[in-house]
């Protein structure tokens, strides 16, 4: 299964209203479409972030995911999207993924990462494993997945972390755990880390 993880920042001056036009559009296009599954949310807003949409939805394969790009339906909540965030600070990363489905009120935790041009292949390499393990040292994650771009559409991020939680507690402990800070002063040592995007919100769909 293919997945589109996107994650936004609001323009500036942009009013709740308008906010609740592109969630109203989004869902929508679950409907309007013929995606295996979408789910979207807004930034819980407990740690800094810039980015504080995000829109996730599901295709069977690549040319499911071409016909998602044609669907007029796509293009109209599209063009919305675009006309109330930064569309050149937009962080998008297609990936294949194996976890599980949305649980309705549960919280999820993305984070898309950009390598260093400096970064070597075993460094990479080193830092994806460490991230997955938090899976396993980390007793409040409920699933772990890691993705890599898969380069459709660059320019794209290069890799995806998704984390799932019962309940904003549990995303708190992962944050707040000896091993995910750890984990992060690594993977921050080999990408970009001042330009990670993240986004914490609570699932919607399931």
């Amino acid at each position: 299964m293919i997945r589109h993880s996107a994650l936004f920042v609001w323009a500036e001056g942009i009013a709740d209203e308008q906010k609740v036009r592109v969630k109203d559009g989004v869902a929508f296009c679950y409907y309007g479409s013929e995606v295996l599954s979408l789910d979207f949310g807004e930034d819980l807003g407990l740690y800094p972030s810039g980015h504080r949409f995000a829109l996730m939805h599901d295709h069977r394969d690549r040319a499911a995911w071409e016909a998602y790009n044609d669907n007029p339906v796509h293009a109209r909540v599209g063009a919305c999207l675009k006309s109330v965030t930064r569309p050149e600070l937009a962080a998008r990363v297609d990936w294949v993924y194996g976890g599980p489905p949305s649980r309705r009120g549960a919280v999820r935790h993305l984070a898309l990462h950009r390598w260093r041009d400096s970064a070597g292949e075993d460094e990479r390499a080193s830092a994806r494993a460490a991230a997955a393990e938090l899976a396993h040292r980390c007793p409040t994650v409920r699933a772990l997945e890691l993705g890599v771009d898969l380069g459709w559409y660059p320019p794209n991020y290069d890799w995806i972390v998704e984390a799932h939680f019962d309940d904003v507690d549990g995303l708190v402990a992962f944050v707040e755990h000896p091993a995910q800070q750890e984990v992060a002063a690594v993977v921050a040592e080999v990408t970009q880390a001042e330009l990670t995007a993240r986004v914490q919100h609570r699932m919607l769909a399931g």
